[in-house]
């Protein structure tokens, strides 16, 4: 595990160059390879991207990972002053990053370059988590998630969405945002899924105050086995949660539910909600 407090550095990545070409770690099962999810200061965070840019190959976390692939099952990146590899090394390293199979656990940011090449080829995730600042909740971005939960869909049990969307200084920010839809379909034939954590949010810079921007549909089609669900949404379709509680005796196994929204709602079908039900 290299976790880093504030920023991973050239050390971190010069370490992790030695464990590659020197050492053999046999059954090695567990990654980390993070920098810290929070800075403070806008300071703190050029110097942190200064540092990067100083980096000479950021694919050494790929070696490492292809190197250990046998053993390998949980990998955590991300965090300030991770790269996985160089735009231009995409297409050289992609027939070493489809020998890397077998991931039960993956937590991810959604941006990172390269990520793709590993997610495509995983068929036994357990759990999975996207988060990290991305510019856009683009087409690229959902339809990867969505590719992944669906290759991954018999053996997921945890999942947690929870991307910020970072202004650019061109694009609307919050008080005038189109809620990004998120629909809830895609969980469907998710049968082993025992916990959700769904939070799509947006801020004006990184490491600032966010707002909930994502707007999840179709709730009412959520795994019946589920025994965590916690969804932060821009706001909820009436219907959705018509459909929801007129459903919600089926949430045999439900332990903790949380429906969070920054507009407020109102729910039809109140009496069909228990006390697990937590509503802020």
């Amino acid at each position: 595990m290299i976790q880093y407090i504030s920023s991973l550095t050239k050390y971190e990545y010069w370490l992790l160059e030695v464990f590659t070409s020197s050492v053999n770690f046999g059954k090695l099962e567990s990654f980390t390879f993070r920098g810290s999810d929070f800075v403070v200061g806008e300071k703190a965070l050029a110097k942190c991207q200064k540092v990067l840019e100083s980096i000479k190959d950021t694919a050494v976390v790929v070696r490492f990972v292809v190197k250990n692939r046998s053993s390998l099952r949980k990998i955590s990146f991300g965090g300030v002053g991770f790269k996985m590899m160089e735009h231009y090394q995409g297409a050289i390293l992609e027939p070493e990053l489809v020998k890397v199979t077998h991931i039960t656990d993956f937590r991810i940011n959604l941006s990172t370059f390269g990520i793709d090449l590993v997610l495509m080829n995983q068929r036994q995730i357990q759990s999975l988590t996207f988060t990290g600042y991305v510019t856009d909740f683009e087409d690229s971005y959902t339809n990867l998630v969505r590719k992944c939960i669906d290759s991954n869909r018999t053996t997921l049990s945890s999942l947690g969405i929870f991307p910020c969307i970072v202004s650019d200084g061109n694009r609307p920010f919050y008080g005038s945002l189109t809620p990004f839809l998120f629909n809830c379909g895609i969980f469907e034939s998710c049968h082993n899924l025992r916990s959700l954590f769904l939070n799509i949010t947006t801020a004006q810079k990184m490491f600032t105050k966010r707002f909930s921007c994502g707007k999840v549909t179709n709730i009412h089609l959520l795994p019946k086995n589920l025994s965590t669900i916690e969804i932060y949404n821009h706001d909820f379709d009436p219907a959705d949660l018509e459909k929801f509680g007129q459903n919600f005796y089926r949430y045999r196994s439900l332990h903790r539910l949380v429906l969070s929204s920054i507009t407020a709602n109102k729910f039809p079908t109140a009496s069909a909600f228990t006390s697990h039900l937590c509503i802020l």
